[in-house]
């Protein structure tokens, strides 16, 4: 073999060597762009739904800034927490598990420790145990979550990146409180110094009072008179400034609805200047009223305590606003 053949022999070798380490090089920067491309789409749609998760949470939050937020725990002994930012004060108060509960959605009386349980077999959640702790003290609630969260409440001063890592792994806490919410109690309550923190014996106010039940064990009556006294420091700072005048207008076949949703409303801070009854026929729950008396603080927490729909009409005088109450509002109140 000649010289000049062996070596194109080997030029041929190498060629093929060149070509196939060139289309292996392309093989493998194609397939690191198609990854590149894969990881910034992922990326992409992470960063889309972590931004409309906050958004989310911002926007079905419970709290309205500035307001009075007040929260029941759902431990043995329900706890409830009634926190006022404007003078930054937390009134805390224990419903003893035996206390005798009308509940809402008509589920009759039950005892306050196992209105959680009953939520849950429903699948009503926490709501169950805020509306019927609303109904029965006559008190606004604002939220509920489970025993675990009781922790968001502890008195300790935590700087903003500890707040949210703190907010971060509650999430998995059951709660109808948002992200927002959670990292808003952390780092207003958590500052609420041991002096400012009362706690409030219901027995000793004459909210409860100790009887015999209808099985002759011992245990605990709501008396709603006493209520009304002991809770009337409980009211929304800035709902009461507005000075807010409203009418109740029950078009339920509900007798003494409008009484106990104004109790609550009353308490909240509104001033109840009357209540009616209509045959005009809704559903649910409307507050009425002119658009900038349903961007008040009074509106607002009206809507979200009753979880009622606004409507924008304007309303004889002399009331502000009109709380309509329909006959499914009723058989959930």
């Amino acid at each position: 073999m000649s010289p000049a053949r062996g070596h194109s022999r080997i030029s041929d070798s190498h060629r093929l060597k060149v070509r196939r380490a060139k289309t292996a090089y392309k093989h493998k920067r194609s397939s690191q762009g198609i990854l590149a491309k894969l990881i910034f789409v992922l990326c992409s749609v992470f960063f889309v739904l972590a931004i409309w998760k906050l958004f989310n949470s911002w926007q079905n939050s419970q709290w309205i800034t500035g307001t009075r937020l007040t929260i029941v725990v759902a431990s043995d002994n329900p706890k409830v927490y009634s926190y006022n930012p404007q003078a930054e004060k937390l009134v805390v108060f224990e419903i003893p598990a035996n206390t005798q509960i009308e509940t809402s959605r008509g589920y009759g009386q039950w005892f306050a420790g196992s209105l959680w349980k009953l939520g849950e077999q429903e699948k009503l959640r926490g709501e169950l145990l805020r509306e019927s702790v609303q109904k029965s003290l006559g008190l606004p609630v604002d939220g509920w979550i489970e025993e675990r969260g009781e922790a968001l409440f502890a008195p300790r001063k935590l700087g903003v990146m500890s707040a949210l890592f703190e907010a971060l792994t509650t999430t998995r806490i059951k709660s109808n409180l948002t992200f927002f919410d959670r990292l808003h109690l952390l780092m207003k309550v958590g500052i609420v110094g041991i002096s400012a923190r009362r706690e409030m014996d219901l027995t000793a106010t004459g909210v409860l009072k100790k009887e015999k039940l209808d099985d002759g064990a011992d245990g605990y009556s709501v008396v709603p008179d006493k209520a009304k006294l002991a809770f009337e420091g409980l009211r929304d700072d800035l709902v009461f400034a507005e000075e807010m005048k409203v009418v109740i207008v029950n078009t339920s076949k509900k007798s003494g609805l409008a009484n106990d949703v104004g109790q609550i409303a009353t308490i909240l801070g509104v001033r109840i200047i009357g209540a009616q009854t209509s045959s005009e026929k809704i559903n649910e729950c409307e507050i009425r009223g002119e658009k900038s008396d349903l961007n008040s603080f009074s509106a607002r927490r009206m809507i979200k305590i009753f979880d009622c729909a606004e409507v924008n009409t304007k309303t004889t005088s002399p009331q502000d606003l009109e709380l309509w109450l329909g006959e499914s509002f009723s058989k959930r109140f």
